[in-house]
């Protein structure tokens, strides 16, 4: 039997025999050496191998026992608390950042399956430390950031369409950028028409036109929103009209991770950033699907 060093209570002999190393013990037959001590008569190495009772009478062992018991508790107590943070760690629970929540009833809600992270519907999702997503211009994409794994992210491309999924996130109750563009002029190219978040299933809405009007709205209901204020709506997410009359818009999944969007008319459309910290986004952009 192989007990390692940690369990051997006797000090007559050296802590580890000198002929083998940690994780490779002796083969069946091959002597080992106790480095020069000799092994009591009956040729046991060391007294914890003893099963019977020890000189203090029956039930009482011989101390070294009740060591080397203590000492496969402290193990097995040890290999548990490992397990436990194990576990924490994959349900995103604990003191750590958490990348995702409980799976929402529309379908907005997300949980960890492995290396990446699946939407309610099916879609692939990527956890990210940092990232920033754009559609400026005629529209212009950009997702520049760094992943959960540490991989940075560096894209650029022109995409003329709608994008009802721009952009979604591990957020409670769930958060969708989405786009529609203009009719494309004579060279095919197209603006942003309108650009929108909608947040606690879909209860909670916002949206600006090409020309810098916007709506902001709960359960159908229309919210003022005057320069330089920021109202907080019944899914969480606040929103604030910028003294440029841009509209920010933030939520967070109260483990660490957040995400904010700003819309601003300029030149025809509407240009539309959205960055997130410790979360897992969705979407066409993230999905690649374009």
């Amino acid at each position: 039997m192989y007990l390692p060093p940690s369990l051997i209570s006797n000090p007559s002999y050296p802590t580890y025999p000198s002929t083998f190393a940690p994780g490779a013990p002796p083969t069946s037959g091959t002597p080992v050496s106790f480095g020069g001590a000799t092994p009591p008569g009956d040729g046991v190495g060391s007294p914890w191998w003893s099963c019977g009772n020890g000189p203090g009478g029956a039930g009482t062992g011989n101390g070294a026992q009740g060591s080397l018991l203590a000492g496969l508790s402290s193990l097995l107590s040890s290999l548990i608390s490992t397990l436990q943070q194990l576990l924490g760690g994959l349900s995103g629970g604990g003191s750590g950042t958490g990348y995702g929540n409980a799976p929402g009833s529309n379908g907005a809600g997300y949980r960890f399956t492995g290396p990446i992270w699946r939407s309610e519907g099916g879609g692939l999702d990527q956890p990210f430390d940092n990232v920033s997503i754009s559609s400026t211009g005629d529209p212009h994409i950009a997702e520049t950031g760094t992943t959960f794994g540490g991989q940075s992210v560096n894209e650029h491309y022109d995409d003329m369409e709608a994008e009802p999924d721009l952009v979604d996130a591990s957020i409670a109750g769930g958060y969708r950028v989405a786009t529609t563009v203009t009719a494309p002029n004579a060279k095919g190219i197209t603006y942003n028409q309108s650009a929108s978040v909608t947040a606690d299933h879909g209860r909670d809405l916002i949206a600006m036109q090409n020309d810098g009007s916007f709506t902001v709205s709960e359960d159908g209901r229309s919210i003022p929103l005057a320069r330089g204020q920021t109202v907080t709506l019944g899914g969480g997410v606040q929103v604030t009209e910028n003294a440029n009359g841009s509209l920010a818009v933030g939520a967070s999944n109260g483990q660490g991770g957040s995400i904010a969007t700003t819309l601003s008319a300029s030149g025809g459309g509407v240009n539309v950033t959205t960055t997130a910290q410790h979360l897992a986004l969705g979407g066409s952009v993230v999905g690649h699907r374009h």
